[in-house]
């Protein structure tokens, strides 16, 4: 689709998006990241791997993902999109930055990256909620590709809450950022995976911790 078939709309959309990450990108620099090691552990030590949290803190992951190699983690990050139209915008967005994305977790080309050792990352929630609402998507990709559930929960201060409908979190520049992370064993049991998911990210998100002043990795 040409930019003069587009409405008008979109194309201001889509470019705001494209400098939303920009600026995301950059401000992720200088996020200070406070005792990332048992998160970061938790993903080096598994082959394959599915990251699945809220819809609010995608922002915060694509930041992190763009700067990854501040964490030491070398594997390539894939966000999930949906086909929609707000899919594609943020798709093209998200090339442009240098992140690579995937239409849906039935996406073979997906499963095909999962087992080369990219890391894909699954709003559960998402794209249009409930909010914090855990949908059963990204646990069937991961039973179907083999793959470890890591369920994680970022705390941001300071950081803007967006008036959208998942209350979308982004950290303000040189913000503290804690991440919480946790296995998620999965059965195969779809309603027990998907009650088991809910209940540890509503944990994940909740936890309040008090920050070593060594602990934190800065940019």
């Amino acid at each position: 689709m040409s930019n003069e078939s587009e409405p008008l709309r979109f194309r201001v959309y889509r470019r705001l998006l494209t400098l939303a990450l920009f600026l995301l990108r950059r401000t992720a620099a200088t996020w200070r990241i406070r005792d990332p090691e048992p998160a970061v552990t938790l993903l080096s030590n598994q082959d394959r791997v599915v990251i699945v949290t809220r819809h609010a803190m995608l922002a915060q992951l694509l930041g992190l993902a763009a700067a990854r190699g501040r964490l030491g983690v070398r594997r390539p990050f894939v966000v999930i999109l949906s086909k929609s139209p707000d899919g594609a915008l943020l798709a093209e967005a998200l090339r442009r930055v240098g992140i690579d994305y995937s239409y849906g977790v039935a996406n073979r080309a997906l499963a095909v990256g999962i087992d080369r050792g990219e890391v894909a990352i699954v709003a559960a929630d998402g794209p249009i909620g409930p909010r914090g609402h855990v949908h059963p998507g990204a646990l069937w990709l991961a039973d179907r590709s083999g793959a470890v559930v890591l369920l994680v929960a970022l705390r941001a201060t300071p950081a803007l809450t967006l008036p959208t409908w998942d209350r979308c979190v982004v950290p303000l520049p040189f913000a503290r950022i804690r991440i919480e992370a946790e296995i998620l064993s999965v059965t195969g049991d779809r309603d027990a995976d998907r009650s088991a998911a809910q209940a540890a990210l509503d944990r994940l998100s909740s936890i309040k911790t008090t920050d070593s002043p060594n602990s934190t990795r800065d940019g």
